[in-house]
């Protein structure tokens, strides 16, 4: 299929596009901007010369010069109000330098996105929801507007001119009253509609991606399609019909998504720098500033010793004069990095594995050059969602007026930048001191990160298949993945003596490289972020093993002499002094971010105010949604109280899916409910295209979601037991907590059941108490509880007694009690929880 390449997102698209999927701008008509600094007017392609300022299209590109402020711009062109650039959200100077708009003459305050039909404010240039690009189908909510009849713009209906193609607004003719009304035609009235009942629809409905497009129109501004079928959106006019659906998202490949958003991160900072020309100023960042705060998360703490300078003023390493800056040498390394003095050696080891790849590094800075105004912008991915970080140039230097924190070698600034940014938006440097490593990949590159424990103590019921692992090692360094992995004092031996052996025990290490050797054995190449202090054991830098190596394997394997501290390692001895693999998933996905947030009760909305009080047991569960409307579990990750909860699902075929984001320790029997809920982000990445849509958990559809999601996990994924002589089964599943489901097959009887955890070890249970008794009616099945760990980072022991009767009550008649059917009783938060389900 041909395609053609967009002149403004250089993104490709089919031939037969109008539009351009990303930016949407018009692919067979392009346009190219002046650069000259008092003009920057849009001229068609045929034209040489600019049409305002007659210079010629050769003569104004390419000279660097700074665009006009926005208003500027607005009043050359014969604007009423000012345009609003592509910018983002950020303000560098905050809202008091802000031109006043009047509430008469400004554009729409809102604007509604095409795709998912969600609300965003007039800063915004990309869905908050579904990240899709604004684009002129995106309706402004308040304040009309008027489309261009050349390009399709939408124009404020104060602007006599389209702001795209600068075409005049064609006003459409009002027909010639009759001169005598009585010759006036008039159809019969249409018995089956009155003004009451009936109204004319006025908007049709696109087959094809939903949008909601005028009557007039043959063709979706949204996909460009023809229509020539149409739906109605007035359900009058579809008796027995349905509501259709509106809130379907695509998912947008990354480097398309990234191609957007970095032509609009420099839009913002030029804009900067000209604020900053213009009043002869260097940028100061106001969100994070140049004092203790900055610095410490306690005020109290002493920064006397730590001063803030600019980078004109830093010295080199050596304490003497200036460094000639810049962001990035002609090939940025790993062996650049310095680490300083925050022991954030989780984060150093995840920027000098990035490092390797230098198209994933400039991904995060997008200044490229040195800016002598002070501004610089750095994108990082924190909690799932990209975000935007404006930095001055201030850093904290010692006494000698050196950087006091990492720094990179040649005067190259992307280390101290990312770093920087870290500390900002995580409050400070110092909450840089502790952090995992998985942590940091996923901030630095906002791909999909894995975690492999080597660390049989976690999880006694469990031991390392080292075949696993190494397979899992090698299809990493295949598919280019980045890796990192940490070293940790285990099997007896102290951090003293790993120390002996060249390894620092909580210390996080670069994996780089793994391969097989013709004698059998398997060897990891390994790099030590501080750049010394390597393994000195066996396939070390002077081990007698590599005399016994092949030449031309030994050039392979150790080109540089093992230096910078890289050094090789026996997998057997990397199994002993290792404790985790972090691996990053990194390429061209195809990717959709969702945002919600976990209920304060179980029946609640997953929607509203968020907490910040620390994470919850999260756990991610895939279903298949089968062509009987069943449910098939085909993943699911475990439950597991950290930042980042990953569940991977390999060759899964075209249908359709739910994914399921929960999470329960925070219900606690619904006793000790908080008002407030726990954000969290939703991030799928996929190979292919994919449609999401998102439900409520407060749909009368998903009433007892939750209830029927952990059932057939339990059922798919858990051990089966057999009770009462078969009329009864039980169904158990570890998922670093328990989830205990009992069966009622029987068609008459009624099952009692009573469960006593209460000698368990650090777990608790949803209901409230460890010890219940439930009533479970024939042809039903009950989650009777789910236990989950009070304490993630030390391990849990289940222990219980279960005891099963038939019964012909619907009570608890059998434990002395003919008025309950559940004990503890079941809170109407938690029926949709623990209520008991029909098998279907």
């Amino acid at each position: 299929m041909s395609t053609i390449v967009c002149p403004e997102c250089t993104v490709e698209n089919p031939s037969y596009k109008q539009r351009c999927e990303v930016c949407y701008k018009h692919l067979h008509n392009p346009e190219w901007r002046c650069q000259s600094n008092i003009c920057l007017y849009l001229n068609p392609v045929s034209e040489l010369k600019c049409s305002r300022c007659k210079k010629s299209r050769n003569d104004s590109v390419g000279k660097g010069k700074r665009p006009q402020s926005a208003d500027r711009l607005a009043r050359d062109k014969g604007h009423k109000e000012p345009v609003k650039n592509n910018f983002l959200g950020v303000r560098p100077f905050g809202d008091k330098h802000r031109r006043p708009r009047s509430a008469d003459n400004r554009l729409a305050s809102s604007w509604k996105c095409c795709q998912c039909n969600c609300f965003n404010g007039v800063d915004e240039d990309v869905c908050e929801k579904c990240n899709h690009i604004k684009a002129p189908c995106c309706n402004a909510v308040k304040g009309k507007q008027w489309k261009c009849h050349v390009c399709d713009n939408l124009n404020a209906e104060a602007f006599t001119k389209c702001s795209n193609c600068s075409k005049k607004r064609k006003v459409p003719e009002l027909p010639k009253p009759a001169k005598d009304l009585d010759k006036v035609k008039t159809k019969p009235e249409d018995k089956r509609s009155t003004e009451t009942d009936r109204k004319t629809p006025d908007k049709l409905t696109c087959e094809r991606c939903h949008s909601t497009i005028d009557i007039s129109s043959r063709t979706c501004e949204t996909c460009s399609s023809n229509q020539p079928r149409v739906t109605w959106t007035n359900c009058i006019d579809r008796p027995n019909s349905k509501p259709l659906r509106h809130d379907l998202m695509q998912s947008v490949r990354a480097k398309n998504l990234r191609t957007i958003k970095t032509k609009q991160v420099e839009a913002k900072w030029r804009k900067i720098v000209f604020n900053c020309e213009q009043n002869k100023i260097n940028f100061i960042d106001k969100e994070f500033p140049p004092t203790d705060n900055s610095l410490f998360k306690n005020q109290s703490s002493d920064g006397s010793n730590i001063k803030w300078l600019r980078l004109k003023d830093v010295k080199d390493m050596d304490g003497k004069g200036p460094i000639h800056w810049k962001v990035y040498d002609d090939k940025p390394t790993a062996n650049d990095i310095i680490q300083g003095e925050i022991g954030n050696c989780w984060f150093i080891c995840a920027l000098a594995v990035v490092a390797e790849r230098q198209e994933l590094l400039e991904r995060i800075v997008v200044t490229k050059e040195y800016c002598p105004e002070g501004a610089y912008v750095v994108r990082l991915c924190k909690d799932g969602i990209w975000k935007t970080v404006v930095l001055d140039d201030y850093f904290p230097v010692d006494q000698h007026q050196r950087l006091k924190y990492s720094t990179a070698r040649k005067g190259q600034l992307w280390v101290p930048l990312i770093e920087k940014a870290a500390a900002k938006i995580h409050g400070c440097y110092e909450s840089l001191g502790s952090g995992r490593t998985v942590e940091s990949l996923s901030l630095l590159t906002g791909e999909p990160c894995e975690h492999l424990s080597l660390n049989e103590k976690q999880d006694l019921s469990k031991t390392i298949d080292n075949t696993l692992i190494w397979s899992k090692l090698t299809d990493a360094r295949d598919s280019g993945y980045l890796m990192c992995t940490s070293c940790e004092a285990k099997d007896g031996f102290t951090p003293e003596y790993c120390k002996t052996l060249g390894l620092i025990t909580g210390h996080a290490y670069s994996l780089l490289d793994v391969y097989n050797m013709d004698t059998g054995e398997r060897l990891l190449k390994i790099r030590n972020p501080w750049g010394s202090e390597s393994w000195n054991g066996n396939w070390s830098d002077n081990s007698p093993k590599w005399q016994k190596v092949k030449p031309e394997v030994k050039r392979k394997l150790k080109p540089d002499g093992n230096t910078h501290g890289i050094f090789w390692i026996e997998f057997n001895e990397y199994r002993k002094h290792f404790g985790s693999v972090e691996i990053c998933k990194t390429r061209d996905w195809h990717e959709t971010r969702i945002k919600g947030s976990f209920p304060s009760s179980a029946d609640g909305p997953w929607k509203g105010n968020s907490s910040k009080d620390g994470f919850v047991d999260m756990l991610i569960v895939v279903m298949e949604i089968l062509e009987d409307k069943q449910m098939r579990t085909v993943g699911h990750s475990k439950m597991d109280i950290k930042s980042y909860v990953g569940c991977e699902i390999e060759h899964v075929k075209s249908g359709e899916y739910t994914v399921a984001c929960l999470a329960f320790r925070h219900l606690d029997g619904g006793k000790h409910r908080t008002q407030l809920q726990r954000d969290f982000v939703l991030t799928i990445h996929s190979t292919q295209n994919i449609v999401v849509e998102e439900n409520d958990s407060i749909n009368a559809r998903y009433t007892h979601f939750l209830a029927d999601t952990l059932i057939q996990l339990a059922v798919d994924k858990g051990e089966q037991g057999i009770c009462l002589k078969g009329s009864g089964r039980t169904y158990t599943l570890s998922l670093d907590g328990l989830i205990i489901i009992i069966e009622n097959n029987d068609k008459k009887q009624y099952i009692s059941v009573q469960e006593d955890c209460s000698k368990s070890r650090n777990l608790m249970n949803t209901r409230g108490c460890m010890f219940t008794q439930d009533i479970i009616p024939p042809g039903h099945r009950q989650l009777i509880s789910l236990l989950t760990r009070i304490d993630y980072k030390n391990g849990y022991n289940y222990k219980s007694s279960s005891s099963y009767r038939s019964s012909d009550s619907s009570t608890l008649e059998h434990y002395g009690d003919k008025t309950k059917s559940h004990k503890p009783e079941i809170p109407m938060e938690l029926e949709c929880l623990h209520i008991p389900r029909v098998i279907r």
